[in-house]
Order: structure tokens, then C-alpha cells, then sequence
């Protein structure tokens, strides 16, 4: 562990989802990651990923704001959703105190480039991104017992966003990251995932054989385009048991 991986995050003068890749204080903060941390995983741990990186980092570790630019730029751009960072935000921030982020970045020949990021919300830590949208969308209903979490909430890990860049959107990308998601979770002894999905992502998952079962017992919500609103993604909840 080196020093910089024993300071904490420090709220930066600007807001992290309004950042670009290429500002400053992102090209600086990258900078220090690739220089200062060990990957989670690399090309050496795992040949197959070549030039790329892993970088696992709690949400109050320095370093982490590095997966909120991506999922902002990630969702601005998307044609289909178009969200402003102001939403991002927003919608996140309850789930800052108990995030972890796995970054993936790209050791180009002409330096680190960000690639992609996925974050998950620690159940044990504070809430949970599928909690608070069934809440949102579907009001104080009962929770499915596969949602109750009666063995407690330690343990279960919610599977907040998966945001790559448009150039690494090949589908493997994705695939590593997930690679790096359950590695560690068999590492931290993580029993359960739990998710909101589109049905086009889970489509994308099942071809890369993640196993999210969807949980019948809740109706897909219909969620409009912010860009296009007669254009409707509908998002499911799953859930999976990892049997560790």
C-alpha cells in the first residue's frame, strides 16, 4: 500500500461530474493514480488485458473521483439517456459514503487514458441504488423477500453503474470490469449482488454470462429519454447469489 493510498479523498475545488477527461485536474488525478497505486489487476496479473489497467478505490480514497468523471461524461454522451452531470450528481449522492470503484484506464503510447468504471454500493456500509429507485418509482411498497436481506446487509453488494467510453464499448471491456467486481467480491466474501438493469444491458450481460435473475415479484419501471422522450429504456431489478 503506498502513501497515497492512506490519504483520504479531498473534496476538490470542482464538483467531480462536471469534469472533462481531458481538464487538468483529471489528466493530474490520473496522473497520481498510475504512478502512485498498484493495479488491482493488469496485463501482467492477466495477460489477456495488454495495455490496460485495473484500479480498485473506496469512494473516499484519492483517486476515486476518477470513476465519477467517467460516469458523468458516460451519460451526458449516451444518445439514449443524455442526463446532465447536475442529475448525476444528484442521484448519486447518497451513495457516496459507501461506494467502491474498479477503473479501468488504458496505458496508451501517448500516456493513461480512462477507459471505463464500475461502481458498487457496500449494503453494509449506507444504502442501496435499487432500494432508492424502487422507492422512487414504485413508492413504500413492500421489498421482495429476495430484497429483504434478512441474513443482514453485510455482505450483499449493489451494482450501482457500469460506465464505459463509447471507444471501448466492445463488450469486453465491460466483461473485466466484472472480472475485477467478482474477484474481489469472492476476496471480501460477498454473497449477493443486486441490481436495476435495462433490458438491453441485460441482454449484454447474459451474453457475457454475469447471472442476473430477475425479481418478478417487481414491474419494470419505464424511464424516458431525457434527449428523446417518446423513447422509453425499461429498467428491471435483479438479483444474484453468488454461492461463495
Amino acid at each position: 500500500m503506498t502513501t497515497l493510498e492512506l490519504q483520504p479523498r479531498v473534496e476538490p475545488v470542482q464538483n467531480p461530474y462536471f469534469l472533462d477527461y481531458d481538464s487538468s485536474v483529471t489528466q493530474e488525478l490520473l496522473k497520481d493514480v498510475v504512478t502512485s497505486y498498484i493495479p488491482y489487476a493488469d496485463g501482467i496479473s492477466n495477460p489477456d488485458l495488454g495495455t490496460k489497467r485495473i484500479y480498485m478505490l473506496n469512494g473516499d480514497q484519492h483517486g476515486s473521483d476518477l470513476g465519477r468523471v467517467i460516469e458523468a461524461n458516460v451519460l451526458k454522451e449516451d444518445p439514449k439517456w443524455g442526463q446532465s452531470p447536475e442529475e448525476t450528481s444528484s442521484d448519486l449522492a447518497p451513495l457516496e459514503a459507501n461506494s467502491r470503484f474498479f477503473i479501468l484506464v488504458d496505458m496508451t503510447e501517448n500516456g493513461p487514458e480512462l477507459a471505463g468504471s464500475l461502481r458498487i454500493a457496500d449494503c453494509g456500509k449506507g444504502t442501496s441504488e435499487t432500494e432508492s429507485f424502487i422507492k422512487k418509482t414504485q413508492g413504500d411498497i413492500e421489498l421482495p423477500e429476495v430484497l429483504q436481506m434478512k441474513d443482514g446487509r453485510e455482505g450483499v453488494w449493489d451494482v450501482v453503474y457500469i460506465a464505459v467510453r463509447s471507444e471501448y464499448q466492445n463488450g469486453i471491456n465491460s466483461a473485466w470490469l466484472y472480472h475485477a467486481l467478482y474477484k474481489n467480491s469472492v476476496e471480501e466474501g460477498v454473497r449477493e449482488w443486486t441490481s436495476n438493469i435495462s433490458r438491453d444491458e441485460h441482454k449484454r450481460l447474459k451474453m457475457m454470462g454475469i447471472p442476473f435473475a430477475r425479481i418478478v415479484e417487481i414491474d419494470e419501471v419505464g424511464v424516458p429519454s431525457k434527449i428523446n422522450p417518446e423513447e422509453v429504456q425499461h429498467f428491471g431489478f435483479y438479483h444474484t447469489n453468488l454461492d461463495i
